[in-house]
């Protein structure tokens, strides 16, 4: 701790990585070798058709009894991919889609006409209460994207397999105990699939893709998804306003207990009438 001028100090600890002279040396090698950032590479919107395309011809191609572990396996990851990148999630928020949430949702909303109306609830489980004192965060999102993304069919395929489980509440992607799958899985698979694309596609990757290792380190489930959805949403001219309404779920649920710190209008908007946004967002994925 320092006097206020520079002239003496105090210790406040024994720790070595707490002196002064380290605090130094760690600021000297900050300047001179810098930061290796290696974030992790988004997903065009080409390719996204690309990956989904080639996990409905593998569910197709498990068709079986025999394989009826895998298929549902990959009609998980299907849906994963899919959520994750219309509503922008990170890797491990994709697993808190939450089962009992979505089939409450699932067909509760009709229109005139008696057919299901153009979006669908997503509810990823939260561990404080949701907008509407719900346990899971509710995002609408369209069922058709522009790019043609079917999420209504997805889910749907994905409560499906849960109910011949016969599972109806827990995490919606899980294995064949109800545990939820955990991210390395869904990472395995993506990296599969985006190997099988390169192989026949490669036009679809940069030059510095030339193999199953550059692909492994360049894309990841964690955030690749999310930086294709944002960067997605910022070429297709979606207001900044729009972008924060998409994400403002996970700022709640990183609060905890505590009061969220949107920004003020947020704070009083509600999410019912925040639906003409979450479609404008999601729309044009």
């Amino acid at each position: 701790m320092c006097d206020g001028e520079g002239k003496s100090y105090q210790r406040l600890s024994d720790d070595p990585c707490a002196s002064l002279w380290f605090k130094r040396f760690m600021t000297g090698c900050k300047r001179r070798m810098g930061q290796d950032w290696r974030p992790d590479r988004a997903i065009s919107p080409q390719l996204m058709q690309h990956l989904l395309a080639r996990v409905e011809t593998k569910i197709i191609d498990l068709k079986g009894v025999a394989n009826k572990t895998a298929r549902h396996r990959w009609i998980y990851a299907g849906s994963y991919f899919a959520i994750s990148y219309v509503i922008s999630l990170r890797g491990p928020e994709g697993l808190l889609l939450d089962l009992e949430g979505l089939r409450k949702y699932f067909n509760s909303h009709f229109g005139d006409d008696g057919k299901p109306e153009k979006h669908v609830i997503i509810a990823l489980l939260g561990q404080v209460k949701g907008e509407h004192n719900e346990r899971q965060h509710l995002i609408p999102c369209v069922n058709v994207t522009k790019s043609g993304i079917n999420v209504r069919r997805w889910l749907r395929r994905t409560i499906a397999v849960n109910f011949s489980e016969g599972r109806v509440t827990g995490p919606a992607f899980c294995d064949e105990k109800g545990v939820v799958l955990p991210t390395r899985v869904m990472n395995e698979m993506l990296h599969e699939m985006l190997e099988e694309i390169r192989c026949e596609h490669k036009s679809l990757f940069l030059g510095d893709i030339q193999s199953r290792g550059d692909i492994e380190e360049k894309f990841n489930a964690y955030r690749s998804f999310r930086r294709a959805s944002d960067s997605r949403a910022i070429a297709m001219g979606v207001s900044s306003v729009d972008i924060d309404v998409i994400n403002r779920w996970t700022k709640k649920e990183a609060a905890g207990t505590a009061r969220v710190s949107h920004k003020m209008r947020h704070h009083y908007a509600d999410v019912i009438i925040l639906l003409p946004a979450f479609e404008r967002y999601t729309k044009v994925m």
